[in-house]
């Protein structure tokens, strides 16, 4: 009897690929041992490759082997390449009123809260919550932002305020930065050296050189360039004004910053063939953050009248999940619960509604809380492990729910175990 086997195990980034192909045939039985092959590629990818040979007309099945090898090498090194890739489909930002292709396999997540400082009073002693400002310029102009597999984000934000400037401290209140940042939305106002600075300040890249205006579609009004020394690319356009479809000549900007990995050369090449020319506008759509009445616990109204500061504060926690699929929100006497948690798990956001209050009024028992009427808390739950992880961070990934101060957030993740639907711990 002859048996010839080929085993290849593929090792590419957490994961494990094999593969196996088995031959028999009549022939000897004199056998050669097992050899083992192990090979290394410069992107990091490890290949083992097993063969156990039962020799009689071996040669018949010999060349197979060898292409099923040469095959399965340069396919595991292909996978393991971070790239950059424009899927053939599109999709409609109806909240933005633009049409675009996105990277390949990527998957929209939430843009992170805004980071607080909070300070002392000198001679008053009141707490204050102060912000950097530049922080909160890039919160009002992001629009949306997209992952893929390999790392790769790519940003969409509008041109509708100047960069901030005139600020003599690093922290400053917010009511201080609306009142010292100057909205100016109409494109027309931007001249090129304000339209260079906002992207090289949200771009937070080396930029090289002045930006270069590139050939355009009929669907846009203007396309540019921007360049910089780091794995950024970042690009600038507005559509033509339209009452149809409620567009503004405004200035709209993607960045895409790289995997450090990815060939700079390549993905530039993608977005300028697949992205840019399938841009377009669409008829916008305001939507606001969900409120499931269904999820709702109890009926909440706030006590007493809502100062500014409480207001856009809310609203910049809900504008973090706006136009995210999948998204809702509920509120209770101090927080507000944003989460994707699948709606069918009704008991579970309920409990969650109550039990955040009775912590708290627990809590306050042995730490009274130095929160103001003008503070909003946030818990912010998410459905998947995957997504706390990215939004926690490679240090707190091993965790299944954090108290982040610096934000004031408590964020959790759904924890699914055998035997019940879902829990929290």
């Amino acid at each position: 009897m002859q048996e010839f086997v080929f085993e290849c195990k593929l090792r590419v980034g957490k994961g494990w690929r094999s593969g196996r192909t088995g031959l028999i045939g009549a022939g000897s039985d004199v056998v050669i041992p097992s050899c083992d092959w192990h090979l290394a590629g410069r992107n990091g990818t490890e290949c083992w490759c097993s063969t156990v040979i039962a020799m009689g007309k071996i040669r018949r099945y010999g060349w197979l082997a060898t292409a099923l090898f040469l095959v399965a090498l340069p396919a595991a090194t292909l996978a393991a390449t971070p790239t950059l890739s424009i899927e053939a489909g599109e999709t409609e930002l109806h909240e933005v009123g633009i049409r675009l292709r996105l990277m390949s396999r990527s998957e929209s997540s939430v843009w992170p809260a805004p980071t607080v400082y909070t300070y002392r009073h000198n001679k008053t002693g009141d707490i204050l919550d102060l912000y950097d400002p530049f922080e909160l310029w890039r919160n009002d102009q992001h629009l949306r932002h997209w992952r893929d597999r390999y790392g790769n984000v790519c940003e969409l934000a509008e041109a509708t305020m100047t960069v901030p400037e005139g600020f003599k401290r690093r922290h400053v209140l917010e009511k201080d930065y609306k009142a010292g940042t100057k909205r100016q939305e109409n494109a027309e106002e931007w001249d090129m050296k304000q339209l260079s600075r906002w992207v090289q300040t949200y771009a937070r890249d080396t930029p090289v050189g002045d930006p270069k205006e590139l050939p355009h579609s009929m669907k846009l009004q203007k396309l540019l360039e921007f360049s910089f020394n780091g794995p950024t690319l970042a690009y600038a356009f507005y559509l033509p004004a339209s009452a149809h479809f409620k567009m503004k000549e405004k200035w709209f900007c993607l960045v895409f910053r790289l995997n450090s990995r990815v060939d700079k050369k390549q993905a530039r090449e993608a977005v300028l063939k697949r992205c840019l020319p399938n841009i377009r506008a669409i008829v916008k759509v305001e939507t606001k953050g969900v409120s499931s009445h269904r999820l709702q616990k109890d009926k909440f109204s706030p006590t007493g009248e809502p100062t500014e500061e409480r207001i856009q504060s809310r609203e910049r926690i809900l504008g973090s999940i706006k136009g995210l699929k999948g998204w809702w929100h509920v509120e209770t006497e101090h927080y507000i619960i944003i989460s994707n948690i699948r709606p069918n798990e009704r008991r579970l956001v309920r409990r969650m509604q109550s039990d955040i209050e009775y912590l708290r009024a627990a809590y306050e028992q042995f730490m009274p809380s130095v929160a103001t009427k003008e503070t909003v808390g946030v818990l912010r739950a998410f459905g998947s492990d995957q997504e706390y992880e990215a939004y926690v961070g490679q240090a707190m990934k091993w965790s299944a729910g954090m108290s982040a101060t610096r934000t004031r957030e408590l964020i959790i993740c759904q924890v699914s175990g055998p035997g019940s639907s879902a829990r929290i711990d």
